[in-house]
Order: C-alpha cells, then sequence, then structure tokens
C-alpha cells in the first residue's frame, strides 16, 4: 500500500511542476518584451515577475542581487537608470517624461521605497503608480506596477468649460444623493414651552 501511494505521490508531483512552472512564465510577450525579461532572468539570482491579465505589463516583480553597474549613488537616478534599460517591459520609452518621483521613503529595515507617478501630456494618469523597494544593500528588492499602458491615445485636452464639468458634477452628486429642489422650512425655537 505505501509503494502504491509513493507512486501516486511521484505521478501527481511529475504533472504539478510543470504546471507550477508555467505560472511564472510571462504572457504572451512581444520579442523585446521577451528580451528584456531574459535578460533579467540572467542578471539576478532570484527572479519572478507576474504580469496582468489584460495586457504584457509587468504588475509585480521580484528579484534578488541584480547585476547592475549603478551610475550613481541616488535612489531616484537607479529607478531611472532601470527604466532606460528595461522601461520597454512596460512600454515605457522615455520615462522621464511619464514617470514622475512622487515620494521616497526609508523604513525601520533600512529598505528604501520610490513611488513614481505617470503622466500622460502633463497630466497625472489616475492610480498609474511604479513603486520601487530597494533592500539596505542597495539592490533592487521588487517593484510594483498599477500604471496603464497605452495611454498616448487618451487626449488630455479638457472637452468641457470649467462651468459644464461644475454642472455635470452637481448633476452626478444629485442623482447619487437623490437629491430634489430644496426646500425653504422655518422654525421658531425662541417659544417657550406650555
Amino acid at each position: 500500500m505505501k509503494k502504491v501511494s509513493l507512486t501516486l505521490c511521484i505521478f501527481f508531483c511529475s504533472l504539478a511542476v510543470p504546471v507550477l512552472a508555467q505560472d511564472t512564465l510571462p504572457p504572451e510577450f512581444n520579442a523585446t518584451q521577451q528580451e528584456i525579461y531574459n535578460q533579467l532572468q540572467t542578471k539576478t539570482d532570484t527572479f519572478f515577475m507576474q504580469s496582468r491579465e489584460s495586457d504584457t505589463t509587468p504588475r509585480w516583480v521580484q528579484m534578488r542581487n541584480i547585476d547592475i553597474h549603478w551610475r550613481s549613488q541616488d535612489y531616484g537616478d537607479r529607478v531611472y537608470q532601470f527604466l532606460e534599460d528595461y522601461g520597454l517591459s512596460y512600454n515605457i520609452t522615455k520615462p522621464t517624461d511619464t514617470l514622475k518621483i512622487s515620494k521616497q521613503t526609508q523604513d525601520d529595515l533600512g529598505m528604501t521605497h520610490v513611488t513614481m507617478q505617470q503622466y500622460q501630456q502633463g497630466v497625472s494618469v489616475y492610480g498609474g503608480q511604479l513603486q520601487f523597494h530597494f533592500r539596505p544593500t542597495s539592490d533592487i528588492s521588487s517593484i510594483h506596477s498599477t500604471i496603464l499602458s497605452n495611454t498616448s491615445a487618451v487626449n488630455s485636452k479638457p472637452a468641457l468649460s470649467p462651468q459644464q464639468a461644475l454642472q455635470f458634477g452637481y448633476a452626478a452628486i444629485r442623482r447619487e444623493l437623490d437629491l430634489t429642489d430644496a426646500v425653504l422650512s422655518a422654525a421658531d425655537f425662541h417659544t417657550t414651552a406650555p
């Protein structure tokens, strides 16, 4: 009986390992993204990437001991250097035009966190952030992305006047709160009880 259980365990493990390995493989990358993915795999001791299902933009990247010759000790410069070399994996061609550093902090463990805000034609993209996490050894630990890809087709010029925007906002609030026209009520609070 033990021999059968061991055989079944080995059989199922042999089926599961390739399936588990497939989970870490990228979705259908274009040739440039596949090349960058391969480069990063060879430049780190450990590399894991998870992409969004809707597109191939990396959502979460973890790495250990990446082999990069940093040109600067400044973390902001390091983020831009990384994006210049590997930004095409995020569909970023001009990192200094589309991403601006919005915050840099260091936690109690000595890790430095650099948050970048995405911009399109000078307008901040709501929710579009790229966060780099550096170990105390100055090595990149992970990258978390909520940036939106393919924003170049979005027109950032307003189609409404400020007055029209206010009218639409007031109308939306009224619909949301189910407001009707206001009614003025008067009460005499200065009367004394009998």
